[in-house]
């Protein structure tokens, strides 16, 4: 039995559209003993800075999927439920783009909300990801999004959570 952990990202806006994502502690999800186990960490805020009234904003976050297997699945979360939403003023909101590649130099897949990602490859051979096994997560907010927002700041919370296949 697998018993899955999830990690959380914050993304905060401090200032007018400026947008960060930040992390607690680390977490993992782990089975039993040996191969079942699988762990994400190395998690750092994402600076998006704050909007300059022209183009999109993105930023990225290089993190350590380790697994005893080799595999892993993963779920992407927002507190919104059905799409990724930052809270703002009022009842405003901002609809945002999560994208996750199994390695930088991959072309990241887009995530979808509460849907299950399965098949994906962890490439640190240990759990500290010292040999370079990175993966990348991408936050994207549209222009026509931006465009869109009322000023002021938004808030909300993205949880990851992988589980060892």
């Amino acid at each position: 039995m697998i018993k899955t952990l999830p990690k959380t990202y914050r993304l905060a806006a401090p200032a007018l559209l400026a947008l960060a994502i930040t992390c607690g502690g680390q977490a993992h999800a782990q089975g039993g003993q040996g191969q079942n186990r699988v762990q994400i960490s190395d998690m750092n805020d994402i600076p998006l800075g704050t909007w300059s009234g022209y183009g999109s904003l993105q930023g990225e976050d290089d993190v350590c999927v380790w697994s005893g297997t080799g595999g892993y699945n993963l779920t992407a979360t927002s507190q919104a439920g059905g799409a990724f939403l930052l809270q703002g003023p009022g009842s405003n909101e901002l609809g945002y783009s999560v994208f996750w590649a199994e390695h930088p130099s991959v072309n990241p897949i887009n995530l979808v909300p509460n849907q299950t990602y399965t098949g994906l490859a962890s490439n640190g051979s240990d759990k500290k990801c010292r040999d370079a096994g990175m993966a990348r997560l991408i936050i994207h907010i549209p222009e026509n999004a931006l465009a869109a927002a009322l000023a002021g700041s938004y808030a909300g919370v993205l949880q990851l959570t992988v589980a060892a296949e």
